[in-house]
């Protein structure tokens, strides 16, 4: 009797037991499958060529498309195309995602969050009217001008000396409004990355209207910034853009964007 009930408790126990590594397994299951289809917000300011060319074209959406493919499932990856300002309120309020070619020095307390290895070389252009022929050298060289600016851009240099009164600030919502109020001589220069000016001046015919200077205003890399990001994600990231030189589509970028716009990439 007392045998029988103690190969009953060892068929129950051994039950148990089973029950408990199945449901374990179906948690672990579970997690894998939302790990494997993890979403990830990713967030561009841009919205000028290279960047944007067009509806759901450019240089952002192609990139996003590489990273889905490199990804193939682990992670899925949704651009946004928003204002600089939704992207520091989101950024304010703990919102995890990607944001996409930016520099530390541009972005609000850059220690928060983690930075990739850098994409590609820039510089921030300055452009002027033809008949100004602006040679920038410095605060100085711009005294008593007008700064066509964008909401929410930092000019480094330039915005201390804005409110000292040594040159005045009037801002516009993009870069591409800007460059139309150039040639239409409401402002005397804009500051923005040559990469988006030089695509803008082709696109709107104004190559013999506006000069560029010899100097730049600053000259910069282009990372991805990651905010809050899950597990693994950081390094996903930095296998993806070791792995450029060796992706067929990264050099058909560069024929579509980087090269066109005076971009140079950081990984060959």
């Amino acid at each position: 009797m007392y045998a029988a009930a103690g190969h009953d408790a060892g068929q129950r126990s051994r039950i148990y037991a089973g029950l408990a590594a199945a449901v374990v397994l179906a948690l672990c299951l579970g997690l894998s499958v939302r790990a494997a289809a993890g979403p990830v917000v990713v967030w561009s300011y841009y919205d000028s060529p290279p960047f944007v060319t067009g509806e759901s074209t450019g240089l952002a959406y192609d990139f996003v498309e590489m990273l889905n493919a490199a990804a193939g499932g682990r992670y899925v990856f949704t651009l946004k195309v928003v204002p600089r300002k939704r992207v520091d309120c989101a950024l304010e309020q703990g919102g995890s995602g990607l944001v996409l070619f930016v520099n530390p020095a541009w972005m609000n307390r850059p220690e928060r969050y983690r930075w990739s290895s850098p994409l590609m070389h820039d510089r921030n252009g300055v452009l002027s009217g033809a008949a100004l022929r602006l040679d920038y050298s410095g605060v100085e060289s711009v005294r008593g001008l007008i700064l066509g600016g964008v909401y929410g851009r930092r000019y480094q240099q330039l915005d201390e000396a804005v409110e000292r009164g040594v040159l005045r600030r009037e801002d516009a919502p993009s870069v591409y409004q800007n460059v139309q109020k150039l040639a239409g001589g409401r402002v005397d220069f804009i500051i923005a990355p040559e990469s988006v000016l030089r695509c803008l001046v082709r696109e709107l015919g104004l190559s013999d209207r506006v000069y560029f200077s010899p100097r730049p205003h600053a000259a910069y890399t282009r990372h991805i910034m990651l905010a809050a990001p899950e597990a693994g994600l950081e390094e996903f990231i930095e296998q993806f853009i070791a792995g450029l030189p060796r992706n067929p589509r990264w050099k058909e970028l560069h024929g579509l964007y980087l090269d066109r716009c005076g971009m140079r990439p950081a990984v060959p």
